[in-house]
């Protein structure tokens, strides 16, 4: 199995892996099934050097702050727009930091502006 394959089951499985201290990690802490415990375990040298890489060149660089908004509302479909989502949220690592701040401030500002009558989830696609 790989790892990505593996990191998608845990968190289907409502599991995170992360890297502490030169170990790979399964949190909560006592929540992962014996079974499953098991096979993360024989991949643990392989999850350690996918968790270490960076996924993609510009990965988690917050654009510019002076990036212009677009006035017209976009029309993902529900799927592309989840996608979208999903992928900042990734980035940002579920923590503060200068991505998640800066989608904030995005999104704030669509809703002070052009975005004022859209509804919240073209807001945060946006």
């Amino acid at each position: 199995m790989k790892p990505r394959d593996l990191f998608v089951e845990a968190q289907k499985r409502g599991l995170r892996l992360e890297l502490d201290n030169g170990r790979v990690v399964v949190k909560p802490k006592g929540a992962c099934p014996s079974d499953f415990l098991g096979v993360l375990r024989a991949h643990k040298s392989e999850l350690f050097k996918w968790l270490s890489s960076t996924p993609c060149p510009g990965w988690s660089r917050v654009p510019p702050a002076n990036l212009p908004l677009d006035p017209v509302m976009p029309r993902p479909t529900p799927c592309d727009r989840e996608r979208l989502i999903g992928y900042m949220l990734r980035q940002t690592g579920d923590r503060p930091g200068p991505m998640a701040a800066w989608l904030l401030r995005r999104e704030c500002a669509y809703y002070d502006g052009p975005g004022r009558q859209w509804d919240c989830a073209m807001l945060a696609y946006s």
